[in-house]
């Protein structure tokens, strides 16, 4: 049985005509107002520190503290802890070549 070809909609449709910028809504520009907040500029500015020194302490807790009082860390715990250290350095480094940081 043949089936008949499926063609787009034309250019008129509604789903056409959508505003400049609809689909890329949630993506705060440069400009928004939220982005002028000092709670706003924290955050932004402190999440990628704020989560190496929870990676830090994490590694402290696998090496240092957890043999020390007889509670090691499971290796695939240490496993993810180890390949997020490293994903946070490959950014950090990444960031400073390309001149973001």
């Amino acid at each position: 049985m043949a089936r008949a070809p499926i063609t787009p909609p034309p250019a008129t449709s509604r789903v056409m005509k959508a505003p400049p910028g609809a689909g890329v809504a949630s993506i705060l520009s440069p400009d928004a107002e939220v982005r002028k907040n000092p709670f706003w500029q924290f955050i932004d500015r402190m999440w990628r520190p704020g989560g190496g020194w929870a990676l830090v302490s994490g590694m402290v807790y696998a090496f240092v503290a957890g043999p020390a009082i007889d509670k090691p860390m499971d290796p695939l715990t240490l496993g993810i802890l180890l390949t997020l250290v490293i994903a946070m350095w490959g950014l950090k480094t990444a960031e400073k070549i390309t001149g973001v940081a």
